[in-house]
């Protein structure tokens, strides 16, 4: 499957930008981008930071209901998106949280 190439604007939490060099992009590719896939998970370039958490993919999955990603590809711009990145429970499980919100559209070509 071909990778897709993504930027993600985060709008919130507000403070994103401060954990992350003054940056509230992120960039990163998925594999997932076609209609078969409801979420799509983001492997980003290089790690972001929420806090004191540090993750290197998040998950992004459509902000409004009866929306789907794939809408990006419409030539619509940004996309609105609920951002999820990896948590372990106390149980060692694995899991998404829910924790940002924001917009995504197809990085150029040019990059």
């Amino acid at each position: 499957m071909a990778h897709t190439r993504l930027i993600v604007h985060v709008a919130e939490p507000f403070d994103f930008a401060r954990y992350n060099g003054g940056e509230s992009d992120i960039r990163g590719w998925t594999a997932q981008a076609t209609p078969a896939f409801p979420y799509w998970v983001l492997h980003l370039d290089r790690p972001a930071r929420l806090g004191e958490e540090s993750f290197e993919k998040v998950r992004l999955s459509a902000r409004y209901v009866g929306e789907t990603l794939v809408k990006v590809f419409d030539g619509f711009g940004f996309t609105a998106v609920n951002i999820s990145h990896p948590r372990i429970d106390e149980d060692g499980r694995a899991y998404w949280h829910f924790a940002m919100v924001g917009n995504v559209l197809l990085e150029p070509m040019d990059g």
